[in-house]
């Protein structure tokens, strides 16, 4: 048997599962299995938070923090109220941003935040409820949770 047929032979036998292996590989990195980011979201379908920090002092989250919010359901969305609550006895001096936020746009929220016990590169999960009316004078309310790092 010649070497060129013997390569051709393994890479034929063993390069399916190679392939899926390394497809598999990019699925988990993706999905943060391997925990190289500690930031995520879940449960928002119509409002969804693009970027978030919360700012720590003294090993807990005192001061004023920040997330964006995007839109994306396709419309205006009016009388939104979004309030905050944290998992971890953090107290939301500050709850939340109201008012209407187009179609495709981003409006960044500021809460002033004491006492969520975080250290720094640790991660803080808040529960989040946004409340809105679509353009069709539809109420609805999505609930959901934004974990995000704690950064000095």
């Amino acid at each position: 048997m010649r070497k060129g047929q013997g390569a051709f032979e393994y890479i034929m036998t063993y390069g399916w599962a190679i392939l899926i292996i390394i497809i598999v590989g990019i699925i988990l990195y993706n999905a943060g299995v391997f925990g190289q980011s500690t930031e995520s979201h879940q449960g928002f379908i119509k409002v969804r938070p693009a970027d978030f920090s919360f700012g720590v002092n003294n090993a807990s989250v005192n001061g004023t923090s920040t997330i964006v919010w995007d839109n994306v359901a396709g419309q205006n969305l009016k009388n939104m109220n979004i309030t905050y609550d944290g998992d971890q006895n953090g107290v939301f001096e500050t709850q939340g941003l109201t008012g209407t936020i187009g179609t495709g746009n981003r409006r960044t929220d500021s809460v002033f935040i004491s006492g969520l016990s975080c250290q720094d590169g640790e991660a803080a999960v808040v529960d989040v409820k946004v409340s809105y009316t679509t353009e069709t004078k539809i109420t609805k309310t999505e609930t959901g949770t934004i974990r995000g790092t704690c950064e000095e």
